[in-house]
């Protein structure tokens, strides 16, 4: 029922935005977070047969979306987490608001590579780790040498997410590896022993092993809302400047179909924890 209302809700406010209902032949840039970007695909290529749209797509993490959206270089950002202060504030010297769409919720797992024995970690040995203060397996149980940190790059609303709930007001390490994919840091992982990263939980291969939080995991067919590191996700409009490919990628996106492409691409439907 309530993503229903959702739904109309939607439908009402880009009326007043001057749309219609007519078969759109449009093309709509998107850009931003690279964890959304499988659903943005899969919904590209059910929205160009169906109604014609065209999108262009610009991955290149969620806080470089949010950028262009509030330079009026794309039409929707993506973002894998919450609008920061000083993105609020970019928007506001523009005299700019943006309208915000959660769209599926997704779980943040940390992972190392295969050979490691460990089965889980607690916040506070995460903190420990990815703020330096451990440097060594051994702390854990395993003798395997120094730790080697990976993190996401400053554009990713990833480690922005995973910092605020793992680091708080601790920095990150200084000799981090960082990386502008998530692919990068699973690559890494998977070829570096002694390396510990964190990725969406919808990316995890077979490459990599996840590790429990606070001895709890991930299972997306019964979603946990006790686990410690999961965030929604989102999109980003800019108000009043609302087209009507907008209004149909969105619709889209949070009727049954679009939901369904976001459970397939491993998030959790909104639905699962609303209906």
């Amino acid at each position: 029922m309530k993503r229903l209302f959702v739904l109309l809700l939607l439908i009402f406010v880009f009326s007043l935005n001057g749309c219609n209902c007519t078969k759109e032949s449009g093309t709509l840039v998107i850009a931003g977070s690279t964890t959304i970007e499988p659903v943005v695909v899969q919904a590209a290529k059910s929205l160009e047969t169906v109604q014609g749209i065209k999108i262009v797509l610009n991955s290149a993490g969620s806080h470089s979306g949010i950028d262009s959206l509030l330079d009026g270089n794309c039409d929707i950002a993506e973002s894998s987490s919450p609008l920061s202060d000083e993105e609020r504030a970019k928007a506001a010297e523009k005299g700019l608001t943006l309208q915000e769409y959660a769209i599926a919720r997704d779980y943040i797992v940390p992972v190392v590579n295969k050979k490691n024995p460990l089965q889980g970690l607690s916040l506070s040995q995460l903190n420990r780790i990815f703020s330096g203060r451990a440097t060594q397996w051994a702390s854990y149980g395993w003798d395997a040498g120094e730790i080697v940190v990976v993190v996401r790059d400053a554009n990713s609303g990833t480690r922005t997410v995973w910092n605020r709930n793992v680091l708080g007001n601790d920095n990150e390490t200084a000799s981090a590896e960082r990386k502008q994919s998530t692919s990068s840091v699973l690559g890494f992982v998977s070829e570096n022993q002694r390396s510990i990263g964190y990725v969406s939980y919808s990316f995890i291969n077979s490459e990599v092993k996840t590790l429990a939080v606070d001895a709890k995991t991930v299972d997306i067919e019964h979603p946990d809302k006790a686990y410690p590191l999961q965030r929604e996700l989102y999109l980003y409009t800019r108000n009043g400047s609302v087209k009507k490919e907008i209004k149909s990628f969105i619709i889209f996106l949070l009727s049954r179909q679009g939901q369904e492409i976001i459970r397939n691409a491993g998030f959790v439907p909104l639905q699962s924890h609303t209906d």
